[in-house]
């Protein structure tokens, strides 16, 4: 939010910018002197401007683009409050059994849940040359000739 609200207050700094060097091209016979004599009036001013726009920009952006937050996160509140939802805890609050957040849905799906440990046990039953195939025996692969 801060960093739309800082491109915004630069952009529109640099079209006022853009747009007063058209309007001010008499000035630039006198440009040394104007520096000279107002440069830390004006260089006051543009901070000034610079830090209205910006905080113009924050209020706008939390105005319309936060726009009904809490009422739109409340639910997730009640959620951590009554401790309904298994996938709205923290995973440290779950205990050893991990499993899928939606393997309490009863579903007519041939898919199987298994807990995390039985799954690394499994993974630990299997071998690398069961994986690779003929490959891990020396079997010569195919090369194309091009």
């Amino acid at each position: 939010m801060v960093a739309n609200s800082l491109f915004l207050t630069i952009a529109i700094l640099l079209a006022l910018g853009f747009w007063l060097l058209g309007e001010l091209k008499f000035f630039i016979p006198y440009k040394t002197v104007l520096f000279h004599e107002y440069g830390t009036a004006i260089l006051a001013y543009l901070a000034t401007l610079f830090l209205n726009l910006f905080a113009a920009a924050f209020v706008l952006n939390r105005k319309f683009f936060l726009k009904d937050t809490g009422r739109k996160l409340s639910h997730l509140d009640k959620q951590f409050a009554r401790g309904a939802d298994r996938s709205a805890r923290p995973i440290s609050r779950r205990g050893a059994g991990l499993t899928c957040p939606a393997a309490s849905v009863p579903t007519n799906s041939s898919i199987h849940v298994i807990t995390l440990a039985k799954l690394f046990e499994t993974l630990g039953q299997v071998t690398v040359p069961s994986l690779l195939g003929n490959r891990a025996k020396g079997a010569n692969r195919k090369r194309m000739v091009g």
